[in-house]
């Protein structure tokens, strides 16, 4: 009996620890994207991921992730830009 009861514990523990990491990284994605539509030029897209932590960004031409990297650091932001596996067709995702 006493093993059952510290389990149900541990497991409200678990269950409590996950809803509040959900919440907070809601948040963060609600923020991340309300953003993009604030900042971003028209001609960016993304789509609100469906699951998960990353959206894809993809830049307009004469917009350079490598250029905008810095800028969003001194900003507290930072991004990875994408291996080639990541694109469908196994080049750059975005040009350089």
């Amino acid at each position: 009996m006493r093993h059952f009861a510290i389990t149900g514990i541990e497991t409200d523990s678990l269950i409590l620890r996950i809803s509040s990491g959900l919440l907070i990284y809601r948040k963060r994605r609600d923020a991340m994207l309300h953003a993009f539509d604030r900042h971003l030029p028209a001609a960016a897209s993304f789509h609100p991921p469906q699951g998960g932590l990353f959206v894809c960004l993809r830049l307009p031409d004469g917009l350079s992730a490598d250029e905008l990297l810095p800028l969003a650091c001194k900003e507290g932001v930072a991004f990875k830009r994408p291996a080639p596996r990541f694109s469908r067709n196994g080049t750059r995702a975005v040009p350089p």
